[in-house]
């Protein structure tokens, strides 16, 4: 790689090449300090981002662009800080995700999209945590969950459903931790009653207390080593602890299925899917001594520093 000064009269023009002789970077320096429009490229020659400067500091309008050329963000900076409406976009064009950022955190209404044009999801933010109502959908418009946050922790009543509109799970949180009896139902409206407990493999030993917690533990291990948190700083994540929520299925062989997952981001639900369709095979629960199909929710929460 080489790059090239060129000095005009009122400002230093900056030109950066690949070594197959690529423009990688072009923009202006005016007294020493980054100023007005700046451009990224990759090897191939295709435009990756446009950055505004002022005095040195990013500044005004922020693009970036997917592979194929497609607008991928698009928002405003004040200062080095993300404000006013952002929008994201999937590679086919349509829209991601929309809302505002009040100096640098998410602030008001948050809604995302699937890539067929579907709502993902809706609900509010406080100071860069979700707050209030938060509805959560699937890819063919049917509800999925709804609950509230207070400060991004849940709180209050939450309701999950079956993709076919089902009642799946009921409950209350207080403060992130269930709170009280929550009830479970199959995909046909039956309350589920399990005798025994899905086994994560290692956890055969102990009572069942035990084998729960191991599950459990063994769960968070598993996202801790393979969920990749380095996505949300490319997202441009504020700075703190993040949650994310997977729901899924361990059928009567032991397999598992994904139902749904919901985090800040759909790039992150993405990955948490990624994560829990590679968990290993159980020990399937049973009921009356028959193997029978068990739904578990995980939470994550990981640290943006």
């Amino acid at each position: 790689m080489f790059s090239i000064l060129i000095y005009n009269a009122n400002a230093q023009e900056y030109k950066k090449y690949f070594d197959n002789g690529q423009i990688e970077v072009i923009g202006n320096f005016e007294n020493g300090k980054k100023n007005g429009k700046w451009k990224l490229y990759n090897g191939n020659g295709q435009l990756v981002m446009i950055i505004n400067y002022e005095n040195g500091v990013v500044n005004d309008q922020w693009k970036s662009f997917h592979k194929n050329g497609q607008l991928k963000v698009i928002g405003n900076y004040e200062k080095e800080e993300r404000n006013d409406e952002w929008k994201y976009y999937h590679e086919n064009g349509k829209l991601e995700e929309i809302g505002n950022y009040e100096y640098g955190k998410r602030n008001g209404e948050w809604k995302s999209y699937f890539e067929n044009g579907k709502l993902e999801a809706i609900g509010n933010y406080k100071n860069g945590k979700e707050n209030g109502e938060w509805k959560y959908y699937y890819e063919n418009g049917q509800l999925g969950e709804i609950g509230n946050f207070e400060y991004g922790i849940e709180n209050g009543e939450w309701k999950y459903y079956y993709e076919n509109g089902q009642l799946q799970e009921i409950g209350n949180y207080e403060y992130g931790k269930e709170n009280g009896q929550w009830k479970k139902y199959d995909e046909n409206g039956n309350l589920m009653q399990i005798e025994t407990l899905p086994i994560f493999p290692g956890c055969e030993k102990g009572n069942d207390s035990e084998k729960k917690r191991c599950f459990s533990d063994k769960v968070q291990k598993h996202f801790s080593r393979k969920f990749n948190t380095d996505l949300a700083v490319d997202l441009g994540f504020y700075s703190g602890k993040h949650k994310i929520y997977a729901e899924f299925k361990i059928t009567k062989t032991g397999d598992i299925e994904i139902i749904g997952a919901r985090a800040p981001h759909s790039r992150l639900r993405k990955e948490a899917i990624r994560v829990v369709n590679i968990l290993p095979k159980m020990t399937p629960g049973k009921h009356n001594g028959n193997p029978k199909v068990t739904t578990h929710t995980v939470t994550f929460s990981f640290t943006v520093d």
